[in-house]
């Protein structure tokens, strides 16, 4: 089944955006009178019908409410530093979307090599996995943010677990896997490539992440994100 995301979803009659309509009309030949769906990333799947089949500004009919989740539980934060190479973050939160990802945030490290993203471009992906996989629910991107800003603003909240994956020569912290508590929000803290700095390390501690690993082997950034959203995801099983 093909869907389309649209965010903004009136009650009884909606237009959908140039982009949605363009790949509706143009793309997929759809016509007046057909039926189609509309996801609006907050829980809601519509039916909708074809009333004005412009490639520009296609109008529909909101037929009704086909299907309705409840916000995702537990939500699943991941606060990542961005590598060199944007495409292995947008392959990251293709992937961890599917596996119930509830927020993407970037953060500014000191060892951070990439200092500017393109955000439109990581919408477009977190869009597409949502739309890919059927979930109803898309995840919040959001804007890079220093290391310690993000470290201020956790360390208020004590209803998440908090986890920093970190190993030095002499911590050996426990697998993620059988730290997580089903059914409890998550913050996962992933560094970058050049891994944390002492100072954060300690920063992350103070403000309440608690240091684990993600195996035997060292992994790139992108993978040690995965791997982490796939250890909660089967710890909430």
């Amino acid at each position: 089944m093909i869907v389309f995301y649209q965010p903004d979803i009136q009650e009884g009659f909606s237009e959908l955006s140039a982009e949605v309509s363009h790949h509706c009309i143009k793309v997929l030949r759809h016509r007046q009178g057909d039926i189609i769906f509309l996801l609006d990333g907050k829980g809601k799947k519509y039916r909708a019908r074809i009333v004005q089949a412009h490639p520009k500004h296609c109008g529909v009919a909101i037929e009704g409410i086909e299907s309705e989740q409840s916000a995702p539980q537990p939500a699943v934060h991941l606060l990542i530093s961005p590598t060199k190479n944007q495409d292995r973050m947008e392959w990251l939160l293709e992937k961890a979307t599917e596996l119930g990802l509830t927020h993407f945030q970037p953060v500014l490290c000191q060892r951070t090599e990439k200092l500017k993203l393109r955000y439109e471009r990581l919408e477009k992906v977190a869009i597409s996995a949502m739309q890919q996989s059927m979930h109803l629910y898309k995840p919040v991107v959001g804007e890079m943010l220093p290391f310690k800003q993000l470290m201020a603003q956790w360390a208020t909240n004590d209803s998440a677990q908090k986890f920093i994956a970190y190993i030095d020569s002499e911590s050996k912290p426990p697998h993620i896997f059988g730290e997580i508590v089903p059914g409890k929000d998550c913050v996962i803290l992933i560094g970058p490539e050049g891994d944390f700095t002492e100072e954060e390390v300690q920063i992350a501690r103070s403000a309440g992440f608690q240091l684990v690993s993600l195996g035997k082997y060292r992994l790139r950034t992108e993978t040690a994100g995965l791997v982490a959203c796939h250890s909660v995801s089967l710890g909430n099983e």
